[in-house]
């Protein structure tokens, strides 16, 4: 259920409403193979010496289409009803709203903008696989697990969801587990230390910041916070 919601790449289909609880459990995992996709594919396109500006392109690409965009698609969202500085009720009826405004086009250029010229400047000294892994499963693990805690709005779909101390717990050490993985296979751990922490405070400030305006967490504002995870440990890959 969590690969076929959170991931493009086509899997067996099955749905149980009664499993519903335990579905974002596994996202960190998703994210894990996802990175792991990224990273492989940034590993044969830099064996082929493929320009960097090409690569940078490709790889800035790659996250969205792994995600089919599902993120984007809460990161648009949240930008066009937070910056729309209304009301309460204003914020959230935009929230809800299917179109797209200019707060949300600008906002996603920027996002772009930002991982392109990082990549890029960070593809001239070469990349570290284990890093881009870590860049697409600890913001997911650390949204979701958010998603699961605080308190979600009365209008998002995991309101009426029951709450699972279990799961929330074992979405945690599945996190652990693979940070303390890719710290063992990192070509520097100083490195993948600070990747993992800038995706830490990118998804960690983002979701409260949005979560303070909107008065409540829904699965928009995680993948607000997944992308900004996204943005800042690509940032970190330049050091």
């Amino acid at each position: 259920m969590c690969w076929g919601n959170f991931c493009f790449i086509p899997g067996p289909k099955k749905w149980d409403e009664e499993a519903r609880p335990y579905m974002l459990a596994w996202l960190p995992a998703v994210g894990a193979v996802m990175g792991l996709i990224w990273a492989l594919i940034a590993v044969a396109l830099m064996k082929i010496g493929l320009h960097r500006m090409a690569l940078a392109a490709i790889l800035c690409w790659l996250p969205f289409v792994l995600s089919g965009f599902i993120h984007v698609d809460g990161y648009m969202d949240v930008n066009d009803a937070v910056m729309s500085r209304g009301t309460l009720e204003k914020k959230r009826a935009i929230l809800k709203d299917s179109r797209c405004g200019t707060f949300a086009i600008v906002s996603f250029i920027f996002l772009v903008m930002v991982e392109f010229g990082f990549l890029a400047a960070a593809c001239e000294g070469g990349i570290d696989p284990v890093r881009l892994a870590l860049i697409m499963t600890v913001p997911r693990g650390l949204s979701g697990l958010m998603m699961m805690s605080l308190e979600p709005m009365d209008t998002s779909q995991y309101n009426k969801m029951q709450r699972d101390k279990k799961a929330e717990a074992f979405m945690l050490i599945q996190l652990i587990v693979l940070v303390f993985i890719a710290l063992n296979l990192g070509e520097d751990q100083f490195k993948v230390c600070l990747t993992v922490s800038a995706c830490m405070v990118g998804t960690i400030i983002s979701v409260f910041c949005a979560r303070k305006e909107l008065q409540g967490m829904n699965g928009d504002i995680a993948g607000y916070g997944i992308l900004w995870g996204e943005m800042l440990g690509i940032i970190s890959l330049i050091v």
